[in-house]
């Protein structure tokens, strides 16, 4: 099932041994029965995109994920890639 996650940075390793990196706006999928899933649910961490059926999930605040490595936009992020080579 897809989710958003709205939590600090962290990760999980599924049972099928995939690792997935969890980052504040993400939209993972994730099995709903998983101890793991239940309680990032219950801490409010994720929300089923069920939740948003007719609307769209909220945007991230201006300036965050809006990129695809930790909320850096990528003109931002070319821009220190520059910078810094």
């Amino acid at each position: 099932m897809k989710f958003k996650y709205d939590g600090p940075f962290s990760g999980v390793t599924l049972a099928s041994g995939e690792e997935l990196l969890l980052h504040p706006q993400a939209v993972v999928d994730l099995p709903e029965e998983h101890e793991y899933v239940q309680t990032l649910i219950a801490l409010g961490h994720l929300k089923s995109l069920r939740d948003f059926k007719g609307s769209t999930p909220p945007s991230p605040p201006a300036g965050e994920g809006s990129g695809e490595r930790g909320g850096v936009p990528p003109q931002k992020r070319e821009a220190i890639l520059k910078k810094g080579a």
